[in-house]
């Protein structure tokens, strides 16, 4: 799970009920990766069931649009964001990628 910091600037009044905003801040970006399965050892022909995995912490962008409010039903509203981010794989573990895309 994600954790964020960011700004926002709402350039309209704030008693409307769709309110369009900038902002932006930073996140920290938590993930593990893993392949289960079974592999080819290239060298041998050989077929062996191993799990293979990885993790680490990376620090990504975040975006923010759109807020709506819905203070006719309590004090509840929600948003959209947009975060970045990538980490390298560890090589030596042989993924079939270089990098996961944290992005979501």
């Amino acid at each position: 799970m994600p954790l964020t910091a960011t700004i926002r600037v709402l350039p309209l009044s704030k008693n409307l009920p769709v309110q369009p905003y900038v902002g932006g801040g930073v996140a920290i970006l938590p993930w593990r990766y893993s392949e289960t399965g079974e592999f080819i050892d290239f060298s041998t022909g050989d077929i062996f069931t191993n799990n293979y995995v990885a993790s680490g912490t990376e620090v990504g962008g975040t975006i923010l649009g759109v807020c709506v409010s819905f203070r006719r039903a309590g004090s509840a509203w929600g948003s959209s964001a947009l975060q970045s981010g990538k980490a390298d794989l560890p090589p030596e573990l042989g993924f079939s990628g270089n990098t996961i895309d944290l992005a979501g």
